[in-house]
């Protein structure tokens, strides 16, 4: 009786490379915005006192210092040399000044607190809000120091756009004064002549993009 013998053959050629697989998805979009936490600045008169004449002064401020966290100015938008506030951020800011003033010496007197808009590419061209206070004699207040103060939202454009802020007092005899922080006349009253400013909305600002998604595999197909 005859018997077949079967001899396994040589393993053929690795096939050839197959198609890549399909690209996974785009990763999700990163947060868009900015956290309105980080965008803000807060200062204070520069000097304890400010005399206030009948025209226009510029009030003269510097970036308050914190004992905690140091300066309320961490992106150094306040130019002291120039004495402007001018944000690289783009968008509607809530203005607030804060003016306090001493006024024992006066009998009669008008002042007026003011933030001044302007723009570096037309800087001749003004737009401003005004705060004012009227008084006849010191006894209508009952008091030889008052405020005048109120706030504004305001656009910047990041780039040019910027504020400053003045100080009018129209008085019959005597002197008005800014007070500041270190005034010993009002040791006690913490925070006295002051502005800040803080982001509301931000604009031309996009979070990052997501990250790619992982690309599909390769596939080898072996002889036979």
């Amino acid at each position: 009786v005859s018997q077949s013998r079967y001899i396994k053959g040589d393993t053929g050629p690795a096939g050839s490379i197959g198609p890549t697989g399909v690209q996974g998805p785009q990763g999700p979009k990163g947060e868009g915005g900015i956290y309105p936490t980080v965008y803000f600045c807060q200062c204070t008169l520069k000097d304890p006192v400010q005399n206030i004449t009948s025209t226009l002064n510029t009030i003269n401020f510097k970036p308050q210092i914190d004992p905690i966290s140091g300066t309320l100015d961490i992106n150094n938008w306040y130019d002291t040399n120039n004495q402007i506030f001018l944000p690289t951020v783009a968008g509607y800011y809530l203005i607030t000044l804060n003016t306090y003033w001493d006024v024992s010496s006066n009998i009669y007197t008008n002042i007026s607190a003011i933030i001044v808009k302007s723009n570096r590419l037309s800087p001749n061209n003004y737009n401003y809000v005004q705060f004012d206070n009227t008084l006849h004699t010191t006894s209508d207040i009952g008091d030889s120091f008052l405020s005048v103060n109120g706030t504004k939202i305001i656009y910047f454009d990041g780039k040019n756009d910027y504020i400053f802020f003045q100080a009018y007092s129209s008085k019959g005899s005597g002197h008005a004064y800014l007070i500041g922080d270190k005034a010993s006349s009002v040791q006690n009253l913490g925070l006295r002549t002051f502005f800040s400013a803080n982001i509301l909305f931000c604009g031309g600002i996009t979070g990052p993009t997501g990250f790619q998604g992982i690309p599909g595999t390769s596939c080898i197909v072996t002889g036979k």
